[in-house]
């Protein structure tokens, strides 16, 4: 019987590739501020994901942060009215 060779049990070498493509994992979300539809590799995620573009990413920032500025300008009115 054969002994297998030191590259076969090696632990630190990588299994054998059989020479197919690993599988991506794909899939298709809807940007929260326009609702376009985008496709997205789930294994290499977009620094802009869940929205389409940092165009998208920046203006639900900008909406969000007047939101804030807003609700603290209507304490500030409601407190003083009182």
């Amino acid at each position: 019987m054969p002994s297998p060779s030191k590259a076969e049990n090696s632990p630190d070498q990588p299994p054998k590739s059989s020479g197919k493509a690993a599988k991506v994992k794909m899939s298709d979300i809807e940007c929260p501020n326009c609702q376009k539809s985008s496709r997205f590799n789930l294994t290499e995620i977009p620094a802009h994901f869940p929205f389409c573009s940092m165009r998208c990413k920046s203006h639900d920032l900008g909406e969000w942060l007047t939101e804030d500025e807003e609700e603290e300008d209507d304490e500030d009115n409601t407190a003083s009215n009182s």
